[in-house]
């Protein structure tokens, strides 16, 4: 087994999409968005769903303004530093993260929070692991 990277949904197919959003900055998106006739909103809405999280589409569903649609979540963060006692070569080193990657977010996500950054410096390695996401 070589690592631990598994694809559970490809988030958009660039040619599937029917308005060239990536070319607009995101303001200029809203903006755009926003004097468009209600169907084309709806149309812009659906290509987006896959980026947006579930309680913002509800909001949009219920057709609330676009200038409210705000969440704020209350998230547990923590620090997983690991500290090597031993010098090691850069392919064992690698080894060594990815192992302990796949060990800590596999429990991480089994208390549904994800791995959110990983960072290896000169003296050890830190993951940055969020909750309530």
């Amino acid at each position: 087994r070589k690592g631990c990277a598994l694809i559970i949904k490809i988030i958009y197919n660039p040619d599937d999409l029917k308005f060239n959003f990536f070319e607009f900055p995101t303001r200029e998106v809203i903006t755009e968005c926003r004097s468009l006739p209600k169907s084309l909103q709806r149309e812009v809405i659906k290509e987006f769903k896959s980026f947006i999280i579930s309680p913002v589409v509800q909001q949009i569903e219920a057709d609330q303004s676009l200038d409210f649609l705000t969440e704020m979540r209350t998230i547990t963060t923590m620090f997983v530093n690991i500290i090597p006692t031993e010098k090691h070569i850069v392919d064992k080193l690698i080894m060594n993260v990815n192992e302990a990657y796949c060990i800590i977010s596999r429990l991480v996500t089994e208390s549904l929070g994800l791995v959110n950054l990983v960072g290896l410096f000169d003296k050890d390695v830190m993951f940055l692991v969020t909750f309530g996401i």
